[in-house]
């Protein structure tokens, strides 16, 4: 998962709730191997995400013969409704903006960090 910034400074609920929230899930970064969380910070400056908004990249598993047991889809939430994209030209166009993404953002390791810097300015 990416993260902008922008989605973890804003409060939801009082400040002791969000301080729980980016702590855990800093924690859940650092210790669960199947989990990835990495941080785009401001100062990165713009990446291809930023006219994307938020999408999620669903892989399938293989079946039998080792072929996937249906396409790559990518499902786009929108205020009146959803998307759900497979034509492979759509689907490459997201790969794309999510490895601008990927590369625009901090390592896991400093992601942890990130998270748990914005968790302790919420302490404060």
């Amino acid at each position: 998962m990416v993260l902008h910034e922008s989605v973890l400074r804003p409060a939801i609920g009082d400040r002791g709730i969000m301080a729980g929230q980016l702590n855990h899930l800093a924690e859940v970064n650092a210790q669960l191997e199947n989990v990835s969380v990495r941080v785009i910070p401001f100062v990165n400056g713009l990446h291809a995400g930023i006219v994307s908004s938020q999408f999620v990249m669903m892989h399938f598993p293989t079946n039998g013969d080792g072929r996937p047991s249906e396409p790559t889809t990518v499902y786009v939430e929108g205020f009146i409704g959803a998307l759900y994209l497979e034509k492979p030209e759509e689907v490459e166009r997201y790969e794309a903006v999510f490895t601008s993404m990927w590369n625009s953002a901090l390592n896991e390791a400093e992601s942890t960090s990130f998270l748990n810097q914005v968790a302790e300015d919420f302490n404060k």
